[in-house]
């Protein structure tokens, strides 16, 4: 049998919760870790859709990258959808665990997934190396330079994204390439440091844009886009650990940002 707890020592294998940033809130948030576990369900973002899809398909356990309790609660009512979903789980009896700025600090961790999706080799943490490899960020080269604009395609393509936000390339070619998951303007420096022709993350203000200007291409590829692949990370984890034990895949889509074109 497979416990709650199991599964979430199997996450602090990969990436120790002792890695997450001091605002952060990471591990079990709702649930009994003594639960024996019938399957998990992974995703991005927890929502009140991937709650339900975990119910109806019988998985009582979810581990998602975005911790659903992150500012103090002050109440447990049902007045918004947060915390409804979570009177739910606790009415279904589903556990939900978090793994967010640990994984995203780890060896092979978010932006090392977003760096072996566009096929970046040699890559080595942009912030904060230690002697296991973990850090924020990364930095690595292509195996051949790409024009800007087909670069600027495969970033588009790779991730899904809907559009790009970027300011005018600084370079014809593109061969060093730093990357950073979800919000990573505050390491534009680091990125220009590390000698990077690009750096590719999201949540970019608009005077990071000016900042940047003439000195280093920067390309806003969106913040659930650039972390979707933590899944696959979660997915390898718990079937590598555990044979015939149900992982999946969420189906719902949980991208709060819209776009118009």
């Amino acid at each position: 049998m497979v416990k709650v707890s199991d599964i979430i020592s199997a996450l602090d294998g990969f990436a120790p919760f002792s890695l997450q940033e001091s605002y952060d809130n990471c591990g079990l948030q709702v649930g009994d870790p003594s639960m024996t576990s019938a399957g998990v369900l992974l995703a991005v973002d927890m929502t009140e859709e991937v709650l339900d899809e975990a119910i109806a398909c019988g998985l009582n356990t979810i581990v998602v990258h975005h911790p659903p309790i992150f500012r103090g609660l002050k109440s447990l009512t049902p007045d918004d959808a947060s915390t409804r979903m979570l009177i739910k789980a606790l009415k279904h009896d589903v556990a939900i665990i978090a793994a967010h700025t640990n994984v995203d600090k780890a060896y092979n961790g978010v932006s090392y997934k977003m760096g072996e999706k566009l096929g970046l080799a040699d890559m080595r943490p942009l912030v904060g190396c230690n002697d296991d490899g973990a850090g924020l960020g990364v930095v690595g080269c292509l195996a051949e330079s790409l024009p800007v604009g087909l670069f600027l395609d495969k970033v588009r393509d790779t991730f899904g994204c809907r559009c790009l936000r970027h300011t005018a390339p600084t370079c014809s070619n593109v061969r060093t390439v730093a990357l950073c998951g979800g919000s990573g303007a505050s390491l534009s420096a680091d990125a220009i440091k590390a000698g990077a022709d690009v750096y590719v993350s999201a949540d970019f203000k608009y005077h990071d844009f000016f900042d940047a200007r003439g000195v280093i291409t920067l390309v806003d590829a969106g913040h659930f886009e650039t972390e979707r692949y933590v899944v696959e990370i979660f997915y390898d984890i718990l079937t590598k650990k555990f044979t015939n034990f149900a992982v999946r895949h969420a189906s719902a889509y949980t991208n709060p940002v819209i776009y118009l074109y």
